[in-house]
């Protein structure tokens, strides 16, 4: 799996979401979560795959935030199945 998603859309989440960083992470602390792509269990303590999220959201008149959501992936397939790779 590349990184070369960055900046990509991520038309699966709507319109003016994009693909900020893709990576590879293991946590001590544990916990679990589930596949975004395959529902699949994932333990957090284990190797996985993380995709970072973000679009910008107008909240009153001119001002601006981003708006972020981080994606958990069992496995690199998933994940370059949800990217469209």
């Amino acid at each position: 799996m590349s990184k070369s998603s960055r900046g990509s859309p991520a038309v699966s989440l709507g319109p003016g979401w994009t693909v900020q960083q893709v990576v590879e992470r293991s946590f001590n602390s544990g916990g679990t979560d589930t596949c975004t792509q395959c529902g699949a269990s994932v333990d957090l303590g284990e190797r996985h795959y993380r995709v970072d999220v973000a679009r910008d959201v107008e909240l009153t008149g001119r001002r601006l935030r981003s708006e972020h959501e981080q994606l958990v992936f069992c496995r690199a397939d998933c994940a370059d199945a949800w990217l469209g790779r």
